[in-house]
């Protein structure tokens, strides 16, 4: 299984330009704190994350991480990954429907 990065490109512009027209330039992210399973533990479908496996995520962490990602320009994948994750996730949490 595959996906073209031109693709991925493609979709995440096209929902943050849908985000930026609902919010405008930036987003009000309205939590802090959040569970996640660590990346290895996360894709194994024959186990229960447990202990170690589930972390604690933090999104001024995560804001921290990308801002600085930019002012470096030094991408460490996993690391940079994992903190655009966390913001996105919170962004996609926002837009549930209530109830």
């Amino acid at each position: 299984m595959a996906i073209d990065v031109e693709q991925l490109r493609a979709a995440l512009e096209l929902v943050l330009s849908h985000v930026e027209r609902q919010t405008g330039p930036s987003v009000e992210l309205t939590a802090d704190y959040y569970r996640e399973v660590a990346p290895r533990a996360g894709y194994d479908a024959n186990v229960t994350p447990a202990g170690d496996a589930l972390t604690l995520g933090q999104l001024q962490d995560d804001i921290q991480a990308v801002r600085d990602l930019l002012d470096r320009g030094d991408v460490v994948v996993w690391h940079d990954l994992r903190h655009l994750a966390g913001v996105l996730r919170r962004i996609a949490a926002q837009d549930l429907p209530t109830g």
